[in-house]
C-alpha cells in the first residue's frame, strides 16, 4: 500500500500547478475610424464567447479605431480612461470577463500605441505601451520600453503587440518576468497583391512562442480589405496554441469568435532559445526563402554602416508640429 500512497502523492505534485482557464480570441472587420460600429461589432462577438463560457477574451490591435496610418489617426487619440477603455469597462462588466485590445493612447504631448486589460469588474488592470512601432507607425506614434506583462488573478499575462513580437527583447523578458500566457493582438495586413510581404500564418508566431516559453498564446487579428493600399487585406488566422506549441485552434479569414481551454502549468516553462538576425529574431523572419535572405544581409549592412532607418522616423515624429498640436489638443480636453 506504501506504493499506492506515494504514487498518488507523485501524481499530485505533478499537477498542483497546473491550472485550466477558458479563453477566446475575437476577430472582425475594424473600419477605419468607425468607432460605433466596430463597437457594435465587437459587443456581439463578446457576447459569444461569453456564451461557450469564456473568461478572457482578447481583440485585435486598434479594434475599436481601426487602423489608419495617417495624420488623420490623430483624430482617435484618446486619454486613458477615455471611450475606448470605456467601452471595453462596460462589456467586462456586463459579460463578468477578462476583455483586453489596443488604443491610441495620448499622455502630453505624445500618441503612444497602449495595450489595455480590463477585469471583469471594469477595472484596469494594466496598460502595455508597443515599446517599438512598425516602420511607418513610427511618424504617428512613439515607442515606449516598458514591461511588458500584467499580474492577474488569473495569472501573469504578458503581451505582445503585433510586430514586436517578432523582436528579440519580448521572449527573453517574458521569461524573466515569469508570464503565464501571452496575449497578442494584430493589425497585420497582407500586401502581397501589392508587391509587399504576406501576412504571417497566426498558427506559426503562436506555435513558436508556445514552444519557446512553454506557455500558452493567444493571438488575435483582424479580418477583410484595408483601404489604405490597394489590395491589401487583414486575414484573420486568429489562433490560440497550448504551452509547448500544439495549436488549440485557429479561425479561417471571415470575422468569428474561437474559444478553447487552455492549462497554465509551472512545470512546462522554459527560456527561450534563439537566434537573432539584429533586434529581429531569425525564426520569424517573414518572406520566402530569398526575401529571408536578403531582409538578413540588409540588416547586417545597416549594421556595418550605423544605418538606423528607425532613428530616422523617430526624428520624424519628434520634428512634427501637427502631433504635437493634435495631442495636446486631446490632453487639455476634459
Amino acid at each position: 500500500m506504501k506504493w499506492r500512497a506515494a504514487f498518488i502523492l507523485l501524481m499530485l505534485s505533478i499537477t498542483v500547478d497546473a491550472d485550466t482557464l477558458r479563453v477566446a480570441s475575437i476577430q472582425f472587420e475594424s473600419i477605419d475610424g468607425a468607432f460605433d460600429q466596430n463597437l457594435q461589432s465587437a459587443t456581439r462577438l463578446i457576447r459569444q464567447a461569453k456564451a461557450r463560457g469564456a473568461e478572457l477574451a482578447l481583440l485585435p490591435e486598434f479594434s475599436l479605431i481601426g487602423y489608419t496610418l495617417s495624420e488623420d489617426m490623430w483624430r482617435h487619440g484618446e486619454k486613458m480612461g477615455g471611450p475606448t477603455q470605456a467601452a471595453l469597462a462596460a462589456l467586462a462588466i456586463s459579460n463578468g470577463m477578462y476583455l483586453a485590445t489596443t488604443l491610441l493612447e495620448v499622455d502630453g504631448e505624445h500618441f503612444f500605441n497602449t495595450f489595455v486589460l480590463l477585469g471583469p469588474d471594469g477595472d484596469l488592470l494594466g496598460a502595455v505601451r508597443k515599446q517599438k512601432p512598425a516602420g511607418a507607425e513610427g511618424y504617428f506614434f512613439r515607442g515606449d520600453d516598458n514591461p511588458h506583462t500584467i499580474p492577474t488573478p488569473l495569472g501573469r499575462i504578458g503581451v505582445g503587440i503585433c510586430q514586436e513580437n517578432y523582436r528579440c527583447f519580448l521572449p527573453q523578458e517574458l521569461h524573466t518576468m515569469d508570464a503565464d500566457l501571452v496575449l497578442m493582438p494584430f493589425s497585420y495586413p497582407d500586401l502581397s497583391a501589392s508587391g509587399g510581404l504576406g501576412s504571417p500564418a497566426g498558427a506559426y508566431i503562436a506555435s513558436w512562442y508556445a514552444t519557446q516559453l512553454g506557455i500558452p498564446v493567444v493571438t488575435s487579428n483582424k479580418t477583410g480589405t484595408w483601404p489604405q493600399v490597394e489590395g491589401a487585406y487583414f486575414p484573420g488566422a486568429s489562433t490560440i496554441a497550448q504551452a509547448g506549441g500544439t495549436i488549440a485552434g485557429e479561425l479561417d479569414a471571415n470575422p468569428g469568435v474561437l474559444v478553447v481551454d487552455i492549462t497554465l502549468d509551472e512545470t512546462q516553462k522554459r527560456a527561450p532559445s534563439m537566434a537573432c538576425v539584429g533586434p529581429f529574431i531569425q525564426d520569424l523572419t517573414l518572406g520566402s526563402w530569398l526575401e529571408k535572405r536578403l531582409t538578413w544581409i540588409m540588416i547586417w549592412i545597416y549594421g556595418v554602416f550605423g544605418v538606423n532607418p528607425e532613428a530616422e522616423v523617430e526624428r520624424s515624429y519628434a520634428d512634427n508640429h501637427n502631433r504635437r498640436a493634435a495631442a495636446l489638443d486631446v490632453s487639455s480636453s476634459n
